[in-house]
Parts: structure tokens; sequence; C-alpha cells
């Protein structure tokens, strides 16, 4: 039995996962779908571990989207911008760009 209702609410989450895939509606309109991929899952603590990637990046938008599927987020993490790795980089930090990192965002940019 507590093996069904795991399977049920594992599904559920899934489901509310999706939602962020195909996309959610928030105030200043839809959002498009975003990448999504579940790390970890624990229902009695209440924690479950996403990396999400999107393509817009409003104000607050990963929060926004996580609200309107009913998952407040407790903690949120930006390892990339564009082609920029930020992995290693410190809150409130900064670094210097090496010349292929500006090349990458020149290239993204489309200067």
């Amino acid at each position: 039995r507590r093996l069904e209702e795991e399977t049920d609410r594992l599904r559920r989450m899934e489901e509310k996962l999706d939602q962020l895939r195909l996309g959610v509606k928030l105030e200043d309109g839809p959002t498009a779908p975003a990448i999504v991929n579940l790390r970890d899952y624990d229902h009695e603590r209440g924690f479950t571990l996403f990396d999400i990637t999107i393509h817009e990046g409003r104000n607050r938008q990963i929060r926004r989207m996580c609200d309107a599927i009913g998952f407040p987020v407790r903690d949120l993490k930006r390892i990339k911008l564009g082609p920029l790795q930020l992995s290693n980089l410190g809150r409130g930090k900064f670094r210097s760009l090496s010349e292929q990192e500006l090349s990458q965002l020149r290239k993204a940019a489309k200067l």
C-alpha cells in the first residue's frame, strides 16, 4: 500500500512539473515551455529538487512559475546565463570574462 501511495504522489508531482514543461500562465502572459529534470524527491520532508531551463528571463519568472503550480521555491541557484557557466561564482561576486566567453556572448546576442 505504501508503495502505491508513493507512486501516486510521484505521478502527481510529475504532472505538476509537466505544467512547467508545457508553459504556465502568469499575470504578464504565458511562459514558453521549460526544460525540467527531476533530481530528487522526498515527500516526507516536502522536498523536490529539479533543474529548470528557461529561455525568457522575466522578473522572478522561475519563482512565479513554481508558485503557479503549487511548488513554492525555498532555494534557487542560477548556474548558467546564456553561454556562461556560473557554478564557481559566489553570491554578489563577479569575474572578468575570457575572450572566448566574450565571443560567445556576442554570437548569442547576434552582434
